[in-house]
């Protein structure tokens, strides 16, 4: 784990989600794949695991998000599979909320909730829990006093000439002359002072809430909260790296069962945005022998089309219902910085990433 001033965030900050098969109303079977919210370096800076540049080196976390969750100790998550999302924009008391803001984190919360195993509905009626987030983007200054800097400096030995003239009288003669003589200077430490003015340092302070409440009682059962620093203004950027550290390490997981015919990627990925407003199946992670990194996809590359089929603002759900059965090929089309990439890709049997 890192502090604040942002290494990576490993170990506890990852935790493992799965989507496995499921079976919808109409008796369709919908294959998922396993996914792991794998934040990493991702959600802070200068992590030296991760590479130097990337598709979200732009908008890198400054520090480790701090979190807090609460969980109502007699709530039945065993039973809460199907939830709806909130909107506090439509409501009187969310009239100064920006409803498009609203939208985009609540898509980035629906996803992260599938791949915890739940099913998102449209209605309450069919619902067990109901999902709302409020959130913030504070923008701080504080003063950095002018301070004396004693900084080192060292002065490099060397030789010195010195000419010197001289006259007098040896016996009854008078003589006269020049000559010169050399010295050594050993090289010696010494120290210079130079005054730092005054300045100002400013983080903008992302911070997003979460509550969930029972959607037959309306009574809550879990709340969570994660603050971090940026310097990035857009909470729709910072916003889903938090929702990502705080569901994918405080909320409980979901069940589905497993397709055992399903092929894999061996990806972890998940829906995040560049720009705040289109959102691509992000890779978060490789297994080491998997075939997609033997085909070259590489840490936060965003898949941006299956097949020439165009994944933008698509669930984590449609993604995966675009591959078919282990030993079959698809094509991927990658974004990598500013750069599309062709992968052709062999699936794999979902025993690979037991």
């Amino acid at each position: 784990m890192c502090a604040r001033s942002g290494r990576c965030v490993t170990g506890n900050g990852v935790r493992r989600m799965s989507l496995h098969l499921s079976r919808s109303k109409s008796g369709c079977r919908r294959r998922t794949a396993a996914v792991v919210i794998g934040l990493g370096c991702l959600v802070t800076a200068g992590c030296n695991s991760q590479p130097k540049h990337h598709n979200f080196s732009h908008i890198s976390l400054d520090n480790n998000p701090i979190r807090k969750s609460f969980r109502d100790p007699n709530a039945d998550f065993e039973r809460m599979k199907k939830f709806v999302l909130f909107r506090f924009a439509a409501t009187d008391a969310g009239k100064e909320i920006n409803a498009i803001e609203e939208t985009q984190l609540l898509f980035v919360v629906k996803n992260l909730l599938l791949a915890k195993g739940y099913e998102c509905v449209k209605t309450r009626d069919e619902a067990d829990f109901v999902v709302g987030i409020r959130y913030t983007n504070e923008y701080k200054e504080s003063y950095i006093p002018p301070r004396k800097l004693t900084i080192p400096r060292y002065i490099p030995g060397g030789t010195s000439q010195t000419y010197s003239n001289f006259s007098g009288y040896a016996g009854n003669k008078c003589v006269w002359g020049s000559g010169t003589s050399t010295t050594y200077h050993s090289g010696t430490w010494t120290s210079d002072t130079i005054t730092v003015g005054g300045y100002n340092v400013g983080f903008f302070y992302p911070f997003v809430y979460v509550t969930v409440v029972d959607a037959k009682t309306l009574s809550q059962v879990w709340q969570g909260s994660a603050i971090a620093s940026s310097k990035t203004a857009d909470v729709r950027l910072t916003g889903q790296f938090l929702l990502a550290n705080l569901l994918g390490n405080e909320f409980p997981n979901g069940t589905r069962p497993k397709d055992p015919d399903h092929g894999i990627l061996g990806v972890s990925v998940m829906c995040f945005s560049r720009d705040g407003n289109t959102y691509h199946p992000t890779v978060m992670e490789l297994l080491d022998k998997g075939p997609a990194k033997q085909a070259g996809v590489k840490q936060f590359d965003q898949i941006v089309a299956v097949n020439g089929n165009n994944t933008a603002n698509i669930t984590l759900l449609a993604f995966v219902e675009m591959f078919g059965k282990a030993g079959e090929t698809v094509q991927l089309r990658i974004q990598r910085e500013d750069k599309v990439i062709e992968k052709a890709v062999v699936l794999a049997p979902p025993t690979m990433e037991e």
